[in-house]
């Protein structure tokens, strides 16, 4: 074959594929974005400010925009929020890479490691990266998930 690929690398790409199985949590959510798009816009917007709110308002930059204009409270929650899968031992994000999101976690558990090698268990409903609007930021440190996560 012309392309080989170390037996690791192989195994994650054979995990991926199982979890895009309608079965797996990637099949899910492929499932679920084809509900929503099905929504009339104002229930979708609606929905998505009820289901994202309370995970965004734990930023006080939302937290502040959901008080003072909650139209554009609610287009952040429909528009700009998407959920990806990040599956069991991957990594969300590693030491170096340059920060252009914010993340939150939904559901499931990841481990934060730092440059100094500590180690962190995160929760759901905790934000694990800032919001960069106007500067480079990049991480000090990786995150990898525990289990199939959002």
């Amino acid at each position: 074959s012309k392309y080989k690929i170390s037996g690791d690398l192989s195994d994650r790409l054979k995990r991926h594929m199982v979890a895009q199985d309608d079965s797996g949590i990637c099949g899910f959510l492929q499932r679920e974005r084809a509900f929503l798009e099905a929504l009339p816009v104002a229930l979708r917007t609606e929905l998505s400010e009820q289901t994202h709110g309370d995970l965004l308002r734990h930023c006080e930059y939302f937290d502040m925009l959901a008080g003072s204009s909650a139209l554009g409270f609610r287009q952040v929650c429909s528009t700009a929020i998407k959920s990806s899968v990040t599956l069991a031992q991957e990594a969300c994000f590693n030491k170096g890479a340059q920060c252009k999101v914010m993340r939150f976690i939904e559901q499931g558990l990841y481990r934060y490691v730092t440059v100094q090698g500590l180690e962190t268990i995160i929760h759901p409903d905790t934000p694990v990266s800032e919001a960069v609007l106007w500067t480079k930021w990049y991480y000090c440190g990786s995150l990898f998930a525990c289990d199939d996560s959002v």
